[in-house]
Order: C-alpha cells, then sequence, then structure tokens
C-alpha cells in the first residue's frame, strides 16, 4: 500500500492493497513526503504516526525515512504487524512531523518547535470470514500456531540431523601404528586414536607384490568393517587377507564415530 501527501498536507492512498485479518510482518505501507512544506524541510524532521487500529487502540510509532528518494518524494515504510490487524475493521492514521529550530538573531539563539500534522486517512483490515465462513477465527488462530510450530520443529530436524552426518565416519587413515577416522576430511577424535599396534598400511593394503615391487594393478584397501574387536580391510568389496585382521581389542566404531 503506498500513501501519498499532497502539498496541501492531505494523505491519499495512490496504490491500495488488500491486509487481512492476522497478517503480520508480510506487508509495509509506503508513505511518500513532498521535501519541503513552505519553508520547512521535511527531511529534516521526525515523522511520527497515529493511528487508531480496529480494536479502537491509539498506537503512535516513529517512521524510518528511507536512504534514497523515491521519484522526489520522502519515503517512510511502516511494518504491517498484529496491531494493525488484530481484528477487522477501518483503520483511521495521520502523521505529524516535528522539528525543532534553532534561527540566531543578533548573535543570540532563538529556538522553537516547529509542528506539522497531515489530514487523515482510512483504510479497512478485511476480515478473514469473508474467505472462509466456515471456520471459526479460534480454529483459525490455532491452525497457524501449529502450523509455524510444526515449521521450526521441521528446521530443528534438519539442524540434527546435519551434525550427525558432521561427525560420522566417510574414511580413515593410518599413522604411526594409529588409525583416525575423519568426517569430510575432518579428523574424528583426533587425541583417541584406535592403537593397531606393530601394523603397518602396507600389512594389508597388499600395495607390493612377491617381487617386492608395487603394482597398480595390485589390490588396494578402499574400505574396512570391524567384527568381534577385528578391522578387516577389503578393496572392491573383497576382504584383504582375511586371516590376518587388525586387533583393535575393545575400541567401538561408536567411540569413534561419535554418530549412532
Amino acid at each position: 500500500m503506498v500513501i501519498l501527501m499532497n502539498k496541501d498536507k492531505s494523505l491519499i492512498i495512490t496504490v491500495p492493497s488488500v491486509i487481512y485479518e492476522k497478517e503480520t510482518n508480510v506487508d509495509k505501507i509506503q508513505f511518500l513526503c513532498p521535501q519541503t512544506y513552505g519553508d520547512l524541510a521535511l527531511g529534516n524532521c521526525s515523522v511520527v504516526i497515529t493511528y487508531i487500529s480496529p480494536d479502537t487502540k491509539l498506537h503512535r510509532e516513529l517512521l524510518t525515512k528511507d536512504e534514497e528518494l523515491y521519484k522526489d518524494h520522502l519515503s517512510y515504510r511502516l511494518p504491517v504487524n498484529t496491531k494493525l490487524t488484530a481484528i477487522s475493521g477501518d483503520v483511521t492514521l495521520y502523521l505529524t512531523f516535528y522539528h525543532l529550530a534553532d534561527e540566531g538573531l543578533d548573535g543570540k539563539p532563538n529556538i522553537y518547535e516547529q509542528v506539522m500534522r497531515t489530514s487523515e486517512t482510512h483504510f479497512s483490515v478485511t476480515p478473514i470470514k469473508e474467505l472462509i465462513t466456515w471456520e471459526a477465527d479460534e480454529a483459525l488462530g490455532a491452525i497457524d500456531k501449529r502450523m509455524l510450530e510444526l515449521e521450526a520443529k521441521l528446521k530443528a530436524a534438519d539442524k540434527e540431523i546435519e551434525a550427525i552426518d558432521s561427525e560420522k565416519a566417510d574414511n580413515f587413515y593410518v599413522e604411526n601404528g594409529k588409525m583416525y577416522l575423519s568426517s569430510d576430511g575432518e579428523v574424528i577424535n583426533p587425541d583417541n586414536p584406535v592403537n593397531i599396534g606393530s601394523h603397518t598400511w602396507n600389512d594389508f593394503s597388499d600395495e607390493t607384490d612377491t617381487d617386492g615391487i608395487i603394482d597398480d594393478n595390485d589390490d588396494k584397501a578402499d574400505d574396512f568393517t570391524v567384527v568381534n574387536d577385528k578391522l578387516y580391510l577389503s578393496s572392491n568389496g573383497e576382504i584383504i587377507n582375511p586371516l590376518n585382521p587388525i586387533d583393535i581389542g575393545s575400541h567401538r566404531w561408536e567411540d569413534f564415530s561419535s554418530g549412532d
């Protein structure tokens, strides 16, 4: 909705919009004002909107001026929230401009107040009953609240899933007889690796043939599994050296994966 202040201080709705009962923090009312009124520079004034909501309550709010002009006009915006839309009915509003002038006279300060008020204008908050005549206002309020609660729970669940995924091991490496699990390239519990004793990666990866030369066609471990405290390396789904696993003692997968 756009409300224009004319040079005669009257307010007119130039771009109407439908505002429904119970709506909040979606629409905004934009006020466009001339840069001056007489000798008063309106851009130097504090602007307060006064409005009476459909529940007959009086509200006053200080408006913030947009940094940029809009078609050579000062621009102010009022968020539409439940103070306006608590119930359906007519809204009456006007603007007041306040300025503290300081004009020196013969070297002496001359401070005085300047206050300018616009005319009133009106718009209506449309009742929901016109859209859904078979549903009570109380039920609609409960449904809206429930939908917001469900949305919050879904967002919380998504965050929990992301946290769990970030802590599950998807890879490992062996260094100085210690096996470290990692997730997305980050080591999990670096201070608590699996002690595999004198075993080394080459003991299980079969990177060398009997001739002692590394062959690209030889089996290299690309995965592992733990059964009865024994760690078995595998390549392409086949266990390497099934009779010679790594004894990891009392360690368990969950000691290092931090996930279920």
